[in-house]
């Protein structure tokens, strides 16, 4: 089970972590080195919050009351670089383990840059399925079978006759007087109107105009028809005797020859540059302060096989 980025113990981790056998947990900072850091106060009230990261101190208070019985392997993973170191934190789960008389927990520490030894677990064998014993079906309930019921005689009702009804008489038509009809209307037609009197203009007299004489044609002499003039006809003069042309022979050029590849020297790889590894800087030692006084804590009384784990918890 792994469990980290956590600032307090709370009822769903406890109930996660029951019956693993390896724990892997958060142990993020030391009390003391948080208090000494040059980390801002809302850094420091962050991380020390119930809501931030574990520390030591919480880690190994855990461990020494509510640790599972089944949990063989201890994994402290999660720490800071400037606030915790590898050996403060395995110390301080080291001694809340052999205050509660777990001394065969293992307890390991993760590395933050390089793979941690795998844990080696003992597989347990699986557990043969239960043999649940089906029941045998119980046979079908002898229920009897009710007779079908006769269809029930209903007694047809006789039909009423029809109610005598007195036809109305039908009321005789009211007397109402006619108007008499009104003669037509008397319309006078005017009196065609007579037509104007417009004295219609007399006809003009033709006008007497002398009509001109034709003129006689005139005397033209028509002009005699000249004779086709004597013009002799040109000789044909004969094609030209113009030498063709000898067709030239194709120029001889020459082709080139193929040119040589060129010789590219091959370029030697270069050997890779040796750099110098830089030698790893050796931890700094921090001096530690003095640990307080351990005040013996009374050994816990081993819980009883057939009490719930409930009751020691709220002890």
């Amino acid at each position: 089970v792994l469990v980290t980025d956590f600032g307090h113990v709370s009822p769903e981790m406890e109930a996660a972590v029951e019956g693993a056998s390896v724990l892997l947990i958060e142990s993020n900072y030391d009390e003391q080195m948080l208090y000494e850091s040059r980390y801002p106060f809302s850094t420091r009230e962050r991380i020390a919050s119930r809501f931030g990261h574990c520390s030591n101190g919480a880690l190994a208070l855990y461990l020494r009351r509510r640790l599972p019985l089944s949990v063989k392997t201890l994994v402290l993973a999660h720490l800071s670089a400037n606030t915790n170191t590898p050996e403060i934190a395995r110390a301080a789960a080291e001694n809340a383990l052999r205050a509660a008389g777990r001394s065969e927990v293992e307890v390991r520490v993760a590395a933050r840059e390089t793979l941690t030894d795998p844990v080696r677990t003992p597989v347990r064998a699986p557990f043969p399925p239960p043999v649940v014993a089906l029941p045998e079906p119980l046979p079908p309930p002898a229920v009897p079978r009710p007779e079908p019921l006769p269809p029930p005689v209903v007694p047809h009702p006789e039909p009423l006759p029809p109610p005598a009804v007195p036809r109305p008489e039908p009321l005789p038509p009211p007397a109402v007087p006619l108007p008499e009809p009104l003669p037509p209307p008397v319309v006078p037609f005017p009196e065609p109107f007579p037509p104007p009197a417009v004295p219609l203009p007399e006809p003009f007299p033709p006008p007497a105009v002398p009509l001109p004489e034709p003129l006689p044609p005139p005397a033209v002499p028509l002009p005699e028809p000249l004779p086709p003039p004597a013009v002799p006809l040109p000789e044909p003069l004969p094609p030209p005797a113009v030498p063709l042309p000898e067709p030239l022979p194709p120029p001889a050029v020459p082709r080139p020859e193929p040119l040589p590849p060129p010789v590219v020297p091959r370029l030697e790889p270069l050997p890779p540059p040796v750099v110098p590894r830089p030698e790893p800087l050796p931890p700094p030692v921090v001096p530690r302060p003095e640990p307080p006084p351990v005040v013996p804590r009374p050994r816990p009384l081993p819980r009883p096989s057939g009490l719930p784990l409930s009751l020691f918890r709220s002890a």
